[in-house]
Formats: structure tokens, C-alpha cells, sequence
């Protein structure tokens, strides 16, 4: 639970710094857009989307890379990051008062 908060937390940040890059690239250039994740991902690694490519289409099937990699590929990261980053933050949140006691409840209660 704590390492999801982490990751949550990295993802958030993540998001951040990448949408600054965006606003700055924007300005400089006269046009904005956002960065999408495999745009990230070959800056990152260069090879990495291609070696993943290679092996999804010939150990799995091509329509898999096709229909769903290259368009998870195709999202903006700053939109993305940041809402899997606060999803992550608010479902491994702290329970406090009246929840916290409802859980401990449903977890000292014998099974019926």
C-alpha cells in the first residue's frame, strides 16, 4: 500500500516536470502540445518501444501492438501521469476516524 503512495506520488511529480518541459517547448516554439508517453519512453530508452514492438508482434499477435500498445503509446503524459498518480494517492490513503473503524471491524469480524 505504502509503495503505491510512492509511485503515486513519483507519477505526480513525473507529470509535473513533464508538463513544465511542455509549456516551456510551447512558448519557445508558438505551439503547444503535450508530450505523448512514447515520445517520453524513446527519450528515455531509444531502442526500448522497438524491442518491446519486435517482441509483442512475434511471440503474441500483432493486433495487440497495433490496437493497444501504440495507442497507450499515443496518450499525453502529463494528462495521464497525473490522473494514475492521484487514483494511486487517494485509493492507498490513511483512514481516519468513522472508515478507519469500519475497516478494523470488518477485519476483526469472524467470517459468517
Amino acid at each position: 500500500m505504502q509503495i503505491a503512495r510512492i509511485i503515486g506520488w513519483l507519477l505526480l511529480v513525473l507529470a509535473f516536470f513533464v508538463f513544465g518541459r511542455d509549456i516551456v517547448v510551447g512558448y519557445l516554439s508558438g505551439d503547444f502540445a503535450f508530450m505523448p508517453i512514447g515520445q517520453l519512453w524513446t527519450t528515455l530508452d531509444p531502442s526500448g518501444p522497438a524491442i518491446v514492438a519486435g517482441v509483442v508482434e512475434h511471440f503474441y499477435m500483432p493486433e495487440l501492438w497495433i490496437k493497444g500498445y501504440a495507442i497507450f503509446l499515443s496518450l499525453w503524459v502529463a494528462p495521464t501521469f497525473t490522473a494514475v498518480g492521484l487514483v494511486l494517492i487517494w485509493s492507498t490513503r490513511p483512514l481516519k476516524g468513522r472508515d478507519a473503524a469500519r475497516a478494523r471491524q470488518r477485519l476483526t469480524r469472524p467470517p459468517s
